[in-house]
């Protein structure tokens, strides 16, 4: 390919860049204007006032069950890491006689 060959085929691949690009774009706004009520803050209108008030319940009760969960499962996890230690202090003052 000569010297007009590549600048051709530069000039071509430039073309195809910029249609990409502005097809991209496009798709994007596309996509933000589907969900620019999550982005304004705006409700379903769908959904009455009794549906959210459960499902403001609901994810209250879940946050407080993940919670105790995880608090319980803290409390197990020190409880083992507590006996391990007492066992290994035993250990230590049997062997090494301290």
């Amino acid at each position: 390919m000569s010297f007009g060959g590549h600048v051709l085929d530069m000039i071509m691949r430039q073309k195809l860049n910029r249609e990409q690009l502005h097809r991209r774009r496009d798709r994007g706004k596309d996509y933000r204007g589907k969900n620019a009520s999550w982005h304004t803050g705006q409700m379903d209108p769908s959904v009455t006032a009794e549906e959210l008030t459960r499902i403001d319940k609901q994810i209250k009760q879940r946050e407080t069950e993940q919670r105790q969960r995880f608090l319980s499962l803290q409390l197990i996890v020190m409880l083992v890491i507590l006996v391990a230690v007492i066992i290994l202090g035993c250990v230590a003052v049997y062997v090494w006689k301290i």
